[in-house]
Parts: C-alpha cells; sequence; structure tokens
C-alpha cells in the first residue's frame, strides 16, 4: 500500500514538473505574419485567437466580449492587418460576475493596443501600450519596457507587459500588450501583433495589369508580323 502511494505520488510530481517546463515557444501564438488578434487563452477553457486578422482575413468583424475563465473577460476586441503592419486593441478589461479570480480583480481605464511595423531595413518596429490597468491592486499606466514582468507570483502566476519575441517566421516579430501566465505553463495573451518580414508593394504589372500588359504585347506582335509578311506582296505588286 505504501509503495502504490509513493508511485502515485512520482507519477504526479513529474506530471507537474514536466508542465511547468513547457517554453513559451511551445504554446499557442501566432502562425503567420502578418497576424494580430484580441485574446488568446491557452488555459484549459481554450480560446482561439480572437478576432483574428491575416492575410487571408485583414478586417475582421470586432467581437464584444470574449472570457478566460477564473482570470478575465477582455471587451470590444479589434484587429486588423496590411502588408507591413498589424494592430489589435482590446477596448476593456475586467473580472465582473467572477467569484475568485485567479490574479484578483483586474480593471483598466481604456484600451490596451499592440501594434508592430515592418521596415525596409529589416527591423520591426514594435508598440503596445495598457491603460489604468490595475490587477489585484497593483498598477500600471502607458507603455513598459520590453518584457516588463508586472507580477511574479510563485502561488499564482506571472504577468507581462509589453512581451516581445520572435514571430512565426523568419524576420518577423511579436508583440503582446499583456501575457497573463498562471502556473502549469498556460497564457492568455491580451493585444497581440506580428509583423515582418517586410514586402514591398505589389508591383503595377501584376494581376489585371500584368495581363493587359501581355495583351497589348500581344497585338502589337500581331500587327508587326503581319505587317512584315504583306510588305513583300506590296512590292512585288509593283
Amino acid at each position: 500500500m505504501r509503495n502504490s502511494t509513493r508511485r502515485g505520488l512520482l507519477v504526479t510530481a513529474a506530471t507537474v514538473t514536466a508542465l511547468l517546463a513547457v517554453s513559451p515557444a511551445a504554446l499557442a501564438q501566432a502562425t503567420v505574419s502578418p497576424e494580430s488578434f484580441g485574446m488568446e487563452s491557452t488555459r484549459a477553457t481554450t480560446v482561439p485567437p480572437t478576432p483574428l486578422a491575416n492575410p487571408t482575413t485583414p478586417a475582421p468583424a470586432g467581437v464584444p466580449s470574449v472570457t478566460a475563465s477564473g482570470v478575465v473577460t477582455a471587451t470590444t476586441l479589434t484587429a486588423s492587418v496590411s502588408t507591413n503592419h498589424a494592430q489589435a486593441s482590446v477596448g476593456g478589461l475586467n473580472t465582473t460576475g467572477m467569484l475568485l479570480p485567479l490574479f484578483g480583480a483586474i480593471t483598466t481605464g481604456g484600451a490596451t493596443t499592440a501594434s508592430c511595423v515592418a521596415n525596409s531595413n529589416g527591423t520591426v518596429t514594435l508598440a503596445s501600450s495598457v491603460t489604468n490597468l490595475d490587477i489585484g491592486g497593483t498598477t500600471f499606466n502607458g507603455m513598459a519596457a520590453a518584457n516588463f514582468t508586472l507580477i511574479n507570483n510563485v502561488l499564482v502566476g506571472k504577468v507581462i507587459l509589453n512581451e516581445q519575441a520572435a514571430g512565426p517566421v523568419t524576420g518577423s516579430e511579436t508583440v503582446n500588450a499583456i501575457d497573463f501566465q498562471p502556473l502549469l505553463g498556460s497564457h492568455i495573451y491580451i493585444a497581440s501583433a506580428t509583423c515582418g518580414p517586410w514586402a514591398s508593394p505589389t508591383p503595377l504589372a501584376s494581376g489585371k495589369g500584368l495581363a493587359l500588359g501581355l495583351g497589348l504585347v500581344g497585338c502589337v506582335g500581331v500587327a508587326w508580323t503581319r505587317r512584315r509578311v504583306r510588305a513583300p506582296l506590296h512590292r512585288l505588286g509593283r
């Protein structure tokens, strides 16, 4: 009986250790560039990137409200991308209706934003800000230094502001305005934007422009060929 109990404890300890060892790189985040979203949660009650903006859907409809159970509710979520730019915004954060929110009561006095720009020199400009953020009495307002740890509680987890990291493709970078990191390896990203590498504007001679150009070249070629064929006959007639 004692041996069975010991084995059970060892298995439990190993499981917890493995979960705590999960690295941020192994967790869900941006999959393409450019990309942006208002909120994503990798907790047991998973919330996919919402709303998700990417090259396929560059300007998705805004979302009124999304909740990461037991942690925070985000309201008025928007996101958009263009070739070399991405932005995301969350109008407010709150824990209204949650009995025991993990990080305590959370409020903001305005928008939480993230944005990025891919530059032609190969760099990516990242920015994020929070407005009068209050997490269980710990407050911050404005733009934090990159990867600023606002909260680090061994019993609850971490809260990182202006989190910056390499993006999903070479030359891309990601900024998360807020990254709630409850224990056991989960993340809740608030306002995320990914850009890079820089891409030049689509040339005029592409798509319809290219087809039109090729059509004109074809017409000129046909006219020139017909003229070459007819000229000798004209001279012979005289």
